[in-house]
């Protein structure tokens, strides 16, 4: 009897929680608690292309860990969903990062934003590329009520990581500065929208997350020979079958019409788009720049969900298999991870 009187009291809180936007109890806290086993390790949240959403995969979202502190890397759509469900403390995430502007690194920014606020993040670094701050202004601004609404109701006392509280650092290619005792270095990469790839120097440990990017030298020099590399990994998709053609047919492209004129009339702004460049490595690519980067260890992410709604993910053993196997043809002599929502991995010295 007790066991139903909890039950129904519970599903009542929830019930007005998600129907009226009030809990009965003050300062909310997060449920649950995540136990790492490595003192600084790299999880892959939301490992999908857009619209993984709708499959087995989110949109993308790296966190790397250190001693239970939290850097949160790009927050696709359905990300913010999948952290919760993996019980990070949001209380303990004192930075976001963006790798780039486009929806699938970008879309769950807002909720990103509120929920960490709400279960009691407080002062914030916001890193990434020019406009990022213009990406907070929105959220401050056109969700200033509801953000007020949910402080009382919440009872958070303060606005403090929502309405203030929050430093934006805007980068353009290279530069280097600290998050607190974490050294970050930081390099413009080749995308159809401008990418940062990011260095982290944690304890003498190096990792490097890519964002998306097609193959440049600038990030072999950025990443060579360090301990781990996040890598966007799309087009291992073709491992088994590659083209025979990876020629990117730009012209072709820019030919195309959007109301009744040609893309090549378009002119995005300055560190915005960029239509004249292929946005991924192909596979020949990058298997490629993986060899040459050589990192201790390699994941990749950024990967095809199941397409066609068959419970079948593209990334079959056999995939995987020819991958590691031509990394290794290529010289790549560390160990492979191939991301999935959740996965983490120590990261090794």
């Amino acid at each position: 009897m007790q066991f139903i009187k909890s039950s129904v009291l519970n599903f009542l809180a929830l019930f007005l929680l998600l129907v009226f936007g009030f809990v009965s109890e003050t300062n909310a806290q997060q449920p649950g608690g995540k136990v790492h086993e490595d003192s600084i390790s790299v999880i892959t949240i939301g490992s999908g292309v857009p619209g993984g959403c709708f499959a087995n995969r989110a949109e993308e979202m790296t966190v790397i860990q250190n001693k239970g502190r939290y850097i949160v890397l790009d927050c696709g759509y359905t990300s913010v969903m999948k952290l919760m469900k993996e019980k990070l403390p949001m209380a303990n995430i004192d930075t976001i990062m963006l790798t780039h502007l486009h929806a699938d690194h970008s879309s769950d920014f807002l909720n990103l934003m509120l929920w960490r606020f709400l279960y009691g993040g407080r002062k914030l670094d916001l890193v990434g590329p020019p406009n990022t701050g213009e990406y907070y202004k929105f959220f401050k601004t056109f969700y200033k009520d509801d953000i007020m609404y949910r402080a009382m109701v919440f009872n958070t006392t303060t606005t403090e990581g929502a309405l203030k509280g929050v430093k934006v650092r805007e980068i353009k290619g290279k530069s280097r500065f600290n998050l607190g005792d974490i050294s970050v270095e930081t390099e413009a990469m080749v995308h159809c929208m401008y990418d940062l790839a990011y260095k982290f120097t944690i304890d003498g440990t190096t990792i490097v997350v890519t964002g998306d990017t097609s193959y440049t030298k600038k990030l072999v020099t950025f990443a060579k020979n360090t301990d781990m590399v996040v890598m966007d990994g799309s087009f291992i998709l073709y491992a088994l079958n590659p083209p025979k053609d990876y020629n990117f047919d730009v012209s072709g492209l820019l030919a195309r019409k959007y109301d009744g004129k040609t893309y090549d009339k378009y002119k995005p702004k300055p560190y915005s788009g960029n239509f004249l460049v292929e946005s991924h490595c192909n596979y020949a690519d990058l298997i490629k720049i993986c060899a040459e980067m050589n990192p201790k260890q390699l994941l990749l992410t950024h990967l095809f969900h199941d397409i066609y709604g068959k419970g079948i993910d593209p990334q079959t053993d056999e995939l995987k298999e020819k991958v590691r196997k031509d990394l290794k043809s290529a010289g790549f002599t560390g160990e492979v991870y191939f991301a999935e929502d959740g996965l983490e991995v120590g990261v090794k010295k």
